[in-house]
């Protein structure tokens, strides 16, 4: 991937004004990508995307499960 070492990225914000085009535009480069979303705005991410349903202001967030191995985060 060209400017990314990584294969596997977390987006956070995936459903807000600019994350969209960056979910696509990693997609596009052949990434594997998960975003976070809010509960109820799931149905706003591209499909192909994994999604991660939390909110990251939530002292008690399970990180591990929330990075899902991923080696990038945005």
């Amino acid at each position: 991937m060209d400017g990314l070492n990584a294969d596997r990225v977390l987006v956070t914000g995936a459903t807000g004004y600019i994350g969209p085009h960056v979910v696509r535009a990693l997609l596009d480069r052949g990434a594997e990508v998960s975003a976070v979303v809010r509960p109820g705005r799931e149905h706003l991410v591209d499909s192909g995307v994994r999604v991660v349903v939390a909110d990251i202001f939530d002292g008690s967030l399970d990180l591990e499960r929330v990075l899902g191995g991923a080696q990038t985060v945005i």
